[in-house]
């Protein structure tokens, strides 16, 4: 009866005794943070053991509620800053650039043809006493701006009356003759080309016998 008893009371719990083995409900929430913290801690230096041992830079652990920078170092290391614009491209307006010279306007007006010479190899004519008879002449004549050239007999306009279309420079035409029964003639050359026509004219007289 006496070990049954003993027994018994091994088994039955003392309600008023607290099991020092057993830890208290706050005892163990305390030990369960700092366990958490040690693991925290352990894993954080582990991945710096690995970063480090690769050469890569260390990883920046994010923070809840924290917004990404603006700005941020470029891959050749200079700090480009996201919020300003890049410069636009624009042509110099540089006021002391000089104007171009403006064109003559496509009207302008064509300078009319010029005949720098025209004259007879004699202004006075030495006739027979026959007057029907006649006496050869020269002209030596030269134009600048002309296309066309005629010369003509008693007129001021050789295009209008023409005796013959001529070069437009010559050093000797003896094409004409001066007629004794004329007591005076004139020859003129008429010049033309873009700008108009021109004449020029030269007076020959019989000499007096």
């Amino acid at each position: 009866m006496t070990e049954r008893a003993d027994l018994d009371d091994l088994l039955q719990p003392d309600d008023g005794r607290e099991d020092a083995a057993s830890p208290s409900p706050t005892r163990r929430r305390s030990l369960i943070a700092v366990g958490g913290v040690l693991i925290a801690a352990g894993l954080v230096a582990g991945a710096w053991a690995v970063l480090g041992a690769g050469g890569g830079a260390p990883l920046a652990l994010a923070t809840p509620g924290a917004s990404s920078p603006a700005a941020g170092p470029s891959p050749s290391g200079t700090l480009v800053d996201s919020a300003t614009p890049a410069e636009s491209a624009s042509p110099s307006t540089d006021p002391s650039a000089a104007p171009e010279a403006a064109a003559p306007p496509a009207d302008a007006p064509v300078a009319a043809p010029t005949i720098p010479v025209f004259e007879a190899d004699t202004v006075t004519v030495s006739c027979p006493d026959e007057r029907e008879s006649t006496v050869p002449l020269i002209f030596r004549w030269s134009s600048d701006g002309a296309e066309r050239a005629w010369i003509g007999i008693a007129t001021s306009d050789a295009s209008v009356q023409p005796f013959a279309e001529v070069p437009l420079t010559t050093d000797g035409y003896a094409d004409i003759a001066y007629a004794c029964r004329d007591a005076d003639q004139v020859y003129t050359l008429t010049v033309q080309g873009s700008g108009g026509t021109t004449s020029s004219t030269v007076a020959v007289s019989r000499a007096s016998s």
